[in-house]
């Protein structure tokens, strides 16, 4: 990725967990900030790199949380571990495809990519933090590497 690209990246995070706090304040509901602008700025990044790895438009998008895909119709999870595995929740989309992007800094690698509706294998649940945000954890192994 390019200095720009992360920069655009960057802010799009940005504004997602500007917007987040604003909702948050007017329905006067407490916010633990903890490390949500990382999540939002390296959400952002890793929906720029599949964006540019399939060659797809990304709108930069703002608000518009769950009612349309990362990329297209496609969803997007980045972990800088380069042994990461894929996270879908219970709350996502099933119908969408995942894809799971590894990376730090410029350097990212698009690792595959697997339907949400079968991602929920049991042996892959569980909740590795104890945080109450439990998840199917697929590993690497099990996604497609051929782009749908």
């Amino acid at each position: 990725m390019t200095t720009t690209q992360i920069l655009v990246a960057a802010i799009v995070g940005v504004c997602r967990n500007a917007e987040r706090i604003g909702k948050s304040q007017k329905s006067k509901v407490a916010i633990d900030e903890g490390d949500n602008w990382t999540k939002h700025i390296t959400g952002a990044i890793g929906e720029s790199v599949l964006a540019k790895c399939l060659d797809k438009y990304w709108s930069c998008s703002v608000g518009t949380y769950k009612s349309c895909g990362d990329v297209g119709d496609f969803e997007v999870r980045l972990t800088h571990r380069s042994d990461g595995s894929l996270i879908v929740r219970p709350n996502d989309v099933f119908e969408r495809t995942f894809f799971l992007v590894t990376g730090t800094g410029h350097f990212y690698i698009v690792r595959g990519w697997l339907c949400g509706k079968d991602a929920q294998n049991p042996q892959w649940w569980r909740d590795p933090q104890g945080r109450g945000e439990p998840g199917w954890f697929v590993p690497q192994s099990e996604l497609h590497k051929e782009f749908p």
